[in-house]
């Protein structure tokens, strides 16, 4: 079933078919793209496309060829109808049912960006410890084993390590497939020059941080806050035969505040419906602190060494019903704030530990007593199962 989306003034359109969002163009279109075929700056294609590769639940994701670009190539012409030499695509294993148009106009242009976004698995932060190198075009060396790896001093504090341990070894290009990926089609109706198309992809790439860092998405590799994934991609159109000209895209330009606006939107709305990311769900102590590796089964760990008198499913229950609390997840962002500025270099752990005991007072959580561990993270877990331990008492 083939669903028509949107259609541009232009008269260029969006349709929904095969598992992919297909922008087919009437007319000459300026693109840049990250896409691994027809990359680039171009000015021939005659379609974008965005697909989702995932064969569904539990089932391996697998490439059509033995390389990114020749499956690419194999879908727009099998599955798509499109000639492979004059069209651009990403993958995704989100589901373009899931996808994002948001769209706004300001005189005598319009700026529209549909997006599809997954980030509980694979967000990470730019500079975060690498996974693979690239060897050849197609072979790359795992480095997640690799002692270089520079810690911040967070991780130092954290036990457990976020992200996945495996031991050096080649990998090839079918076994670093998108697993969490932000994808944006972005569509500009108006005559932009390739310097001005470049400039656009910087605010388009800035939007995507915001709306990580609006929604506190945590990175998987890092304790830091995600700035996307590490597959993201994006297409940029711009409409060469648009009357109009613009030649600057950054945050001073209508332009740059329209491309801002739709992506942060799109992109937003994609992971609510992707997989149920809002606000209202990161008002949760879990979601605030996970990334320092405060999870329910490090509180779990620690709760039943010290008080033992709950099952786990009685721990479980109370923890689901004090994580939201409206004063713990206030006095705890401002307590994961205080390690993001430890780790950035802008507070020393000394002024760090005085006020997060101080939060921790003021958030009931120990209120007769200083913490005894200079581990200001274990600090924060301990305070959580006595809140537990507590909690449990008061049933009795």
């Amino acid at each position: 079933m083939i669903l028509k989306l949107y259609e541009f003034p232009s008269g260029d359109t969006v349709h929904k078919y095969k598992k992919s969002i297909v922008i087919s163009f009437k007319g000459k279109r300026n693109v840049l793209s990250t896409g691994p075929n027809n990359g680039g700056f171009t000015t021939d294609l005659a379609a974008v496309f965005n697909n989702d590769a995932n064969p569904g639940d539990g089932m391996e994701v697998k490439l059509r060829a033995d390389t990114y670009r020749e499956h690419m190539d194999i879908l727009a012409k099998e599955d798509l109808g499109l000639d492979p030499s004059s069209c651009s695509g990403l993958m995704t294993v989100a589901s373009m049912d899931n996808s994002a148009i948001s769209t706004l106009a300001y005189d005598d242009f319009s700026v529209t960006s549909i997006a599809t976004a997954g980030v509980r698995n694979n967000g990470g932060r730019i500079g975060d410890p690498a996974s693979w190198h690239e060897k050849s075009e197609n072979t790359f060396e795992d480095t997640t084993s690799s002692d270089t790896k520079k810690k911040n001093p967070i991780q130092n504090l954290t036990k457990n390590i976020l992200g996945k341990n495996i031991s050096g070894k080649i990998i090839s290009d079918k076994d670093k497939l998108p697993v969490g990926t932000i994808n944006i089609l972005l569509y500009i109706d108006a005559d932009l020059s390739k310097e001005t198309l470049a400039s656009a992809l910087v605010s388009c790439t800035e939007a995507k941080v915001a709306a990580m860092q609006e929604l506190l998405i945590a990175s998987r590799y890092s304790c830091g806050i995600a700035t996307g994934t590490g597959t993201d991609g994006a297409i940029i159109i711009s409409n060469a035969e648009s009357k109009t000209h613009l030649t600057n895209a950054g945050k001073h330009s209508k332009l740059g505040e329209l491309i801002g606006r739709t992506v942060i939107s799109s992109i937003k709305e994609a992971l609510k419906l992707q997989q149920g990311i809002t606000p209202q769900i990161q008002h949760d102590i879990i979601h605030r602190m996970d990334r320092f590796g405060v999870t329910e089964d490090a509180l779990w760990d620690c709760y039943k060494e010290t008080y033992r008198n709950l099952i786990r499913a009685e721990f479980t229950d109370i923890l689901d019903r004090i994580r939201t609390d409206d004063t713990l997840v206030t006095y705890t962002s401002l307590y994961a704030h205080l390690l993001d500025q430890l780790s950035w270099g802008l507070l020393s752990f000394a002024e760090c530990r005085i006020a997060a005991n101080e939060l921790l007072k003021l958030a009931v959580l120990h209120p007769d007593a200083e913490c005894g561990t200079e581990n200001i993270i274990q600090n924060y877990i301990l305070a959580i199962a006595d809140r537990i331990h507590r909690e449990s008492l008061k049933k009795k």
